[in-house]
């Protein structure tokens, strides 16, 4: 996904039709083409041009699965990222239509490889209990993520560094489900298993682990901040600062905004604390972040930047200073 948009459209031919003209090896290359273009444009929260070209490279994985059915693991994994898309954008309804297409796809899988077929049939099933959970089905997505669990945790017996990611993803995912259930105790528990997971990858390889372990990292201190464990919680958040610092020399269009969003969450916790001038620091940075995104995509950004700077104007009024409040609330009110 962090291929620049430039470089597909030398295939901007095959986009707009030719591709019905391939053969099938070519066929199979231009329907992963439009995959990860869907991504690219999901990444840079372009939605209705991400959905548009997962549609496309659905329908070209389905009409090559017909022919062949290996090209089932291919489809699976489209289908995954494509109902993604549809939880980000509270698309609900058709998010789980994606689902239940990929574990028929997962039972044909199956029958060449098991062991991918089953990994596979774990990955829906983990996309499904974060829909439930989203869908405030909480019992069904608990039960529904510890069976992946142990079915990644089964796996892991054979090939123990293959699988650590996924079992620290759904550790994750099943934390972030006890804190909205507000089992506290609970969601830390599986924060720091997580955790320790990504901090072991990320050891392995931190250019493919640094952004799993800031965002646990971040998670946590969210935690921590909730619970009024504010020293745990501002190491965190600048441990997770520091890690997506560097990750947005390379990539800013990608982790700048995860970097204005921990800017604000340590502003916040500054606020609380009454440290008044660096919690003004961190909100300043975060809205220049935010600004410039806004500018770029004001439905994407837009709401965070209004939220940073009505944080601003709150700690305004709270280090009384009032004019500066007053005029920040109403620059708020104007971008309604």
């Amino acid at each position: 996904a962090n291929v620049p948009e430039s470089y597909y459209l030398k295939y901007k031919d095959i986009i707009t039709g030719v591709g019905k003209k391939l053969d099938k090896t070519d066929f199979a290359r231009f329907a992963l083409l439009l995959s990860n273009m869907a991504i690219l444009y999901n990444d840079f929260h372009r939605y209705e041009e991400s959905e548009h070209m997962f549609k496309l490279s659905i329908d070209a994985y389905l009409f090559l699965v017909k022919e062949n059915p290996i090209y089932s693991t291919h489809i699976i994994r489209t289908l995954n990222n494509f109902a993604a898309l549809y939880i980000e954008t509270k698309n609900y309804s058709e998010c789980e239509k994606l689902y239940k297409l990929a574990l028929s796809c997962c039972e044909i899988s199956a029958k060449y490889n098991l062991e991918l077929g089953e990994s596979q049939i774990a990955s829906v099933k983990k996309g499904m209990a974060l829909l439930n959970s989203m869908n405030n089905r909480f019992e069904e997505s608990e039960l529904l993520f510890m069976a992946v669990l142990q079915m990644y945790q089964s796996f892991a017996e054979s090939s123990p560094l293959k699988y650590k990611s996924e079992i620290a993803d759904v550790q994750n995912c099943m934390a972030n489900l006890y804190c909205k259930l507000e089992r506290y105790s609970e969601a830390e528990e599986m924060y720091k298993l997580s955790l320790d997971n990504y901090k072991y990858l990320a050891e392995t390889d931190s250019t493919i682990y640094c952004k799993d372990l800031a965002m646990v990292q971040s998670n946590l201190a969210n935690l921590f901040a909730l619970t009024n464990r504010y020293s745990e919680a501002n190491e965190l958040y600048l441990s997770a600062l520091e890690h997506y610092t560097i990750l947005a020399q390379t990539f800013p269009s990608v982790y700048e905004p995860h970097l204005a969003q921990i800017q604000n969450n340590i502003a916040n916790l500054y606020m609380a604390i009454n440290l008044y001038e660096e919690s003004e620091i961190m909100y300043k940075a975060s809205i220049i972040i935010r600004n410039r995104f806004s500018k770029i995509n004001l439905n994407a950004y837009g709401k965070e930047l209004i939220d940073t700077k009505k944080n601003l104007a709150y700690l305004y009024y709270k280090a009384q200073r009032y004019n500066e409040s007053e005029n920040l609330y109403k620059n708020c009110i104007e971008a309604y």
